[in-house]
């Protein structure tokens, strides 16, 4: 787990120093060292001095695999010929570097970065999909001046980029661009209206700057350093489409074999490994299987859980029913209201761009408290309820699937036993079918019907952002409506959920120099579970029903019967009503940099209290981090 970032010029100009300035900005993301290289008129020029050159490449190291000097970055091929900068972790790198190997390939390093460079010079971009792992990387071929870069199939870890002249430019973290001398952080009003009104970000390759793009997950850039500015975008991933024929049984028993092998990929490590744990499903999962397959001391036994002061969320319960039973030193951490306004400048600079809750705040001290435990890799939940159709909305999609096929007994089985669950109700399954037509004018005249005001643009939003908003929903744009569970499973995956928590995992992560891996997004596991009947993930017997059958007697079974669905949330709501002063100048604030993006009652003191004592704090606190957001970049119009 690294930083990267690179200059690829049409001209040949000094380029070093501005790939060096990219690197220090990110220099939390490698705290184990940096190096950079330019191509030079002799061959590549490792830590050179800042000649003329058409490419400079810069990389901060994060040592997980193979600590020794052998493995730095960037890396240079034995003939001189290519070089490589590389964030992430190649899991199946043993058994790549055997076949390498065995075609001829002699190693001189333990670590996957060399594996990679001996891939994509052995297969090119066809090694892509040979690759199990989290990756963003730029491969350059110096003599044929041809550049790939290339980001994993769900986008675990990030590539931004910016064209400016006839430079190029690409990085880890969109910081790093801000050491561009021709650097102005200007909004993009379709961005950031979409999250102010629906929450949205991270979709596609926009981001809330303008001009700065983000290349989607499982997606590659090619270029050539004789005209880097006309690049090329293609989509390299795709889910498998077969289908699993067999019985539930046997999906079972399939489920906990590919679990088994994706948690030990998982753990392959030369530094010490922990947990975030949050007492739900998903991290117990991984907690207890870690444990229960690969022994006692793999993990460190060290988890690391969030509290709440909000009972109705608090979890560390079952945090603790699964720390008891692998006997792990459980540290819990305590969010506080008054630290989360310290915080939230050097949380909203990390983060890049704007976050929808206050969670990320709790994620934050999750981390730093890992680090303060001496844990350099931290193993995550994230993705399972994509992928296992954990949240509500899979509830009352699979409603839907159910009467469109006019399954009526199934559906009004399956309705009335999530309606007991209070994982649906008749205003949620009535807001899916009507939220599946994407018309916002639909959508805002139910809301008005339901009382919720926020879905009123004329309340959400300024004048000028209500002029940039979509006329249509994010989640369901023209010729992507979500028909089942599968199809929603698949846009969670690559569009409306998991890119964002993915950004938010990420950043909180690295700030604090540890690297994040997320069991859930394994292709191989996300493959199979995309191959099963619905009714296999979801129906009678609840959500995730395959990991509950799979993991029967691994997890502590208080958990595996739990049926309610808590999400990864802090007592933001309070926190809101507690804080009007800190709020009211926040908003104050950012209508003074960027006038007309809030609406007019949210700078009236009284009428901004009564709204966050209704129902309305979730878009209050969009508003807040978009001013943090907006104050930590210098954002200007």
């Amino acid at each position: 787990m690294c930083g990267i970032a690179g200059v690829i010029s049409g001209t040949e100009e000094r380029l070093l120093e501005t790939a060096v300035k990219m690197a220090a900005i990110a220099s939390h993301r490698g705290p184990d060292g940096s190096s950079t290289c330019i191509a030079s008129s002799t061959g590549w020029q490792l830590g050179g001095a800042n000649d003329l050159t058409w490419c400079a490449l810069a990389h901060n190291r994060l040592a997980i695999i193979d600590l020794a000097p052998a493995s730095d970055q960037p890396i240079i091929s034995k003939d001189g010929r290519f070089s490589l900068v590389y964030n992430g972790e190649i899991y199946n790198y043993q058994e790549l570097k055997t076949e390498l190997e065995i075609s001829g390939v002699v190693f001189t390093s333990r670590g996957d970065a060399e594996v990679l460079l001996e891939a994509l010079i052995k297969w090119g971009e066809m090694a892509l999909p040979r690759l199990r792992g989290m990756f963003a990387f730029t491969f350059v071929d110096l003599v044929t001046r041809e550049v790939l870069i290339a980001r994993d199939s769900l986008g675990i870890k990030p590539v931004y980029y910016m064209t400016c002249g006839e430079q190029f430019y690409f990085c880890s973290e969109i910081k790093q661009l801000t050491e561009i001398p021709e650097w102005k952080a200007r909004p993009n009003l379709e961005v950031l209206a979409s999250f102010l009104f629906w929450g949205t970000s991270d979709i596609g390759d926009q981001t809330s700057f303008s001009g700065v793009n983000s290349l989607p997950g499982g997606h590659l850039i090619k270029l050539n350093g004789l005209q880097p500015t006309r690049h090329e975008i293609h989509k390299w991933a795709s889910f498998e489409n077969s289908k699993f024929k067999g019985t539930y049984e046997e999906a079972t028993s399939a489920f906990s074999k590919i679990f088994s092998d994706t948690i030990g990929f998982h753990l392959r490590s030369d530094v010490p490994i922990g947990s975030c744990l949050s007492g739900g499903l998903d991290s117990s999962a991984i907690v207890s299987s870690a444990h229960h397959w690969y022994g006692r001391e793999i993990l460190n036994h060290v988890t690391v859980t969030a509290s709440s002061e909000d009972s109705r969320i608090d979890e560390t319960k079952y945090a603790k029913m699964v720390s008891d039973q692998v006997n792990a030193t459980a540290v819990i951490v305590n969010p506080q209201r008054t630290e989360l306004w310290t915080l939230l400048p050097t949380i909203a600079w990390h983060q890049d761009e704007p976050i929808a809750s206050s969670s990320t705040y709790a994620q934050w001290k999750v981390f730093e408290a890992a680090r303060n435990s001496e844990i350099k890799v931290m193993l995550d939940g994230q993705g399972g309820d994509e992928v296992l159709a954990g949240y509500d909305s899979f509830v009352n999609i699979r409603l839907l699937e159910l009467l469109t096929h006019v399954h009526l007994g199934e559906f009004w089985s399956e309705y009335k036993n999530f309606s007991r669950e209070r994982r649906t109700s008749f205003q949620g399954f009535t807001g899916i079918i009507v939220s599946s037509s994407g018309s916002r004018r639909l959508m805002t005249a139910v809301g008005k019907l339901m009382g919720k005001s926020e879905l009123n643009p004329k309340h959400s939003l300024g004048p000028k952002m209500r002029k940039s908003l979509p006329s249509r929903s994010p989640f369901h744009p023209i010729g992507k409506i979500n028909k089942n569970v599968g199809d929603l499973s698949v846009d969670m995956l690559t569009r409306t959920s998991l890119p964002k928590l993915l950004r938010y995992e990420d950043r909180s992560s690295m700030a604090h120099g540890i690297e994040a891996r997320v069991p859930f997004c394994d292709v191989e596991l996300i493959n199979f579970l995309m191959s099963l009947p619905s009714k296999y993930l979801i129906g009678t017997n609840g959500t995730k029903r395959i990991l509950r059958s799979g993991l029967e007697g691994i997890i502590p079974q208080g958990i595996l019967n739990r049926q309610d669905k808590v999400g990864f949330e802090t007592a933001q709501s309070q926190w809101l009503k507690d804080s009007i002063p800190e709020v009211s100048q926040a908003l104050r604030g950012l209508n003074q940099r960027l006038p007309g993006f809030i609406p007019e009652w949210s700078l009236d003191v009284d009428k901004l209290a009564k709204a966050v004592h209704t129902n309305d704090s979730a878009l209050i606190w969009r508003m807040v981090s978009v001013a943090a957001w907006a104050e930590a970049f210098d954002v200007g119009e």
